[in-house]
């Protein structure tokens, strides 16, 4: 699988974090598997699966039906990955946000 490297603008969060744009038919799930990589300076290789985190499929299926509904007023879906907390919003932007620490510790 060719990987790209993402463009990352940084947060203006007080926590170390990235946050990126999806393109145009872009998948959610590898771009998240790529922002995270860039976020904790590691391969993507090197992260856990995706899977057993969440549905990488579920999470795209979600995110395209977002897309498709303009009645909806907005949304947003948040959950840890590898060392990081993920959220995904309607605006086709992730925001990834490095932990020291997992959340199930704090």
């Amino acid at each position: 699988m060719e990987h790209r490297n993402p463009v990352v603008y940084p947060t203006s969060s007080p926590s170390l974090g990235e946050e990126y744009e999806l393109s145009p038919d872009e998948s959610v799930s590898i771009a998240i598997i790529e922002v995270v990589s860039a976020t904790e300076h590691c391969s993507p290789e090197s992260l856990p699966p995706l899977y057993e985190t969440l549905d990488p499929d579920a999470l795209d299926n979600l995110i395209e039906s977002w897309e498709k509904n303009t009645a909806r007023q907005s949304g947003q879906v948040s959950f840890e990955y590898s060392n990081s907390l993920v959220t995904v919003d309607d605006h086709d932007s992730i925001l990834v946000e490095a932990r020291s620490e997992s959340l199930d510790t704090v």
